[in-house]
C-alpha cells in the first residue's frame, strides 16, 4: 500500500476552529464564509442575520480594504470603488444613475448598498437645501412678500419633506410585507428617498421668478419619480413578481396624494407657527 502523499489529492480541509480574518491578498476562497463578500449571495438564508437584510453587505464591509484586489469578483471589485469615492463622488455617481439609468442604479444598491447616513447626507440633504434655497430665492423675487415668511414656508416644506419621506417609508415596509417581501425600515426609507431625486432635483427651477413654476415643475417631474420608483420594485424591494404591478401602482398613487398634499399643510403649519 502506497503510504507517499499524492500530489493529486485535494488538499486537507483547514480546521474550523481556525477561525481568522481573512486578508485582502489572500486568494485562497472561503466556502460558506459570510465574511468572504464573494459568498454572501451562497449562505442559505436560515444561516444568516435575521437582523440583515437578504443578501445584502454593508458597504462599509468594503471600507476596509485600501483598494480591489484582483482575487475578488468584479461586483465586490466595484463595491470597493463604490466605498472608496467620497461622499461627493458617490452623491453625484448616484444621481446621475438615477436620473439617467435608474434600472441599473437599483441594480448596484442591491449589490453594494448605501447605508442610511449616506442617503441622508450628502444625497438628501444637499437636494432639499438646494429646493428650500431655490424656492426662497424665486419667492423673494417673485413676490413683495416679507423675506420671515418666505424663510419660514421654505423650511416648512422642507420639514414637511422629510414628513413625507418617513410616512411613505412606514407604508412601503407594510405594504411590502404584505406583498410577500420583508424589509426593514432602513432598506424602506433609502427606496423612498432614492425613489423621490427627481422630485427634488426639479424643485431648484424653483428659482425662476414665475408663477407656479415649482408646481409645475413638480407635477412634470412626477412621472419621472413612478419610473424610479417603479423599476426599483423588483431588483430593491425583492417583492414577489405577481405583487409588483399592485404595488407599484399603490406606491404611484401613494406619493402623488401626499405631495399634492403639501400645498395644503403648508399653509395650516404656517398659521401655527405664525399666528
Amino acid at each position: 500500500m502506497n503510504t507517499e502523499h499524492d500530489e493529486n489529492l485535494p488538499a486537507t480541509p483547514p480546521d474550523p476552529l481556525l477561525d481568522e480574518e481573512p486578508s485582502p491578498h489572500d486568494t485562497t476562497p472561503l466556502q460558506n464564509d459570510s465574511s468572504n463578500p464573494e459568498h454572501v449571495d451562497a449562505i442559505p438564508q436560515s444561516q444568516s442575520n435575521p437582523d440583515r437584510e437578504k443578501y445584502e453587505v454593508s458597504v462599509r464591509h468594503y471600507a476596509q480594504y485600501h483598494a480591489p484586489h484582483d482575487a475578488y469578483s468584479p461586483d465586490v471589485q466595484k463595491s470597493i470603488r463604490y466605498a472608496a469615492r467620497s461622499p461627493m463622488g458617490r452623491f453625484l455617481a448616484d444621481f446621475f444613475l438615477i436620473l439617467t439609468r435608474p434600472g441599473t442604479f437599483w441594480q448596484n444598491q442591491d449589490k453594494h448598498p448605501a447605508t442610511l447616513g449616506q442617503l441622508f447626507f450628502p444625497h438628501l440633504t444637499l437636494l432639499i437645501a438646494l429646493r428650500t434655497l431655490a424656492t426662497t430665492a424665486g419667492s423673494l423675487i417673485n413676490s413683495e412678500a416679507v423675506a420671515k415668511q418666505v424663510l419660514i414656508q421654505s423650511l416648512s416644506q422642507a420639514f414637511l419633506i422629510f414628513v413625507l419621506l418617513g410616512l411613505m417609508s412606514l407604508i412601503v415596509m407594510a405594504s411590502s410585507g404584505l406583498s410577500g417581501a420583508k424589509l426593514s425600515f432602513d432598506r424602506a426609507t433609502r427606496f423612498v428617498g432614492y425613489s423621490l431625486t427627481p422630485m427634488f432635483f426639479v424643485g431648484i427651477i424653483g428659482i425662476i421668478p414665475l408663477p407656479y413654476i415649482s408646481t409645475i415643475c413638480d407635477l412634470l417631474a412626477m412621472p419621472w419619480a413612478f419610473v424610479v420608483m417603479g423599476t426599483g420594485i423588483l431588483p430593491f424591494l425583492k417583492v414577489e413578481t405577481p405583487h409588483a404591478p399592485t404595488l407599484t401602482a399603490l406606491l404611484c398613487g401613494l406619493l402623488l396624494c401626499l405631495w399634492g398634499g403639501l400645498p395644503i399643510l403648508i399653509p395650516i403649519l404656517l398659521g401655527i407657527l405664525l399666528p
